[in-house]
């Protein structure tokens, strides 16, 4: 193996770890952010369902229907995602990955035998896990040291990560905003 092939082994090593922790964080971040929005929508629902009583007003039961079974499909969509698993699983998988890392440090790029071995354990690693996503590699890019991300972080790729957090602040905002929005709606007495 020549000493690029053995850097590149090492960069392609440490990416995919980084890649790993963000999609640990992300992961994780989703999963407090649903249970977040359970609470908020449980709160929501219950509020409309005591207006919806007391004024018996149609479109608040409505709403007030519609938002229990919004809330019964998250709850079931988030139990489905198994966040948090999958979080321990990228945990497991990058702390692996740093132990391949530790690995090379140890051994020069002319002892092949050695280095097809920290290949074929990286092979598995990366076959025993989920995959990150591409926005997750976005952001260990972006996180990178300043020589890897010259190399790397370049062309349409800083765009693709500002627009994935963009568009991922935008939605958390509109899930949150909603049924302020059908509240304030109803007491202006504005038919949505």
């Amino acid at each position: 193996m020549s000493e690029e092939d053995f850097k590149k082994l090492k960069d392609t090593i440490w990416i995919t770890r980084i890649s790993r922790i963000h999609s640990e964080k992300r992961l994780l971040e989703i999963e407090n952010y649903c249970r977040f929005l359970n609470v908020y929508y449980s709160f929501f629902t219950i509020v409309f369902s005591l207006l919806a009583f007391f004024k018996k007003d149609e479109f608040l039961s409505l709403l007030a229907i519609i938002m229990s079974i919004l809330l019964l499909v998250a709850i079931l969509y988030l139990d489905s995602q198994k966040c948090y698993e999958r979080a321990r699983n990228f945990r497991k998988n990058y702390t692996s990955l740093y132990e391949l890392e530790l690995k090379l440090k140890h051994i020069s790029y002319t002892e092949n035998e050695s280095i097809l071995t920290i290949e074929k354990q990286y092979c598995d690693l990366i076959d025993s896990n989920s995959n990150h996503t591409t926005f997750d590699y976005y952001c260990a890019l972006a996180d990178s040291k300043e020589d890897f991300k010259e190399r790397y972080f370049t062309g349409w790729i800083p765009l693709k990560y500002y627009w994935g957090i963009i568009w991922r602040h935008i939605m958390k905002v509109l899930f949150v905003i909603l049924p302020m929005f059908f509240i304030i709606c109803y007491f202006f007495g504005v038919n949505v």
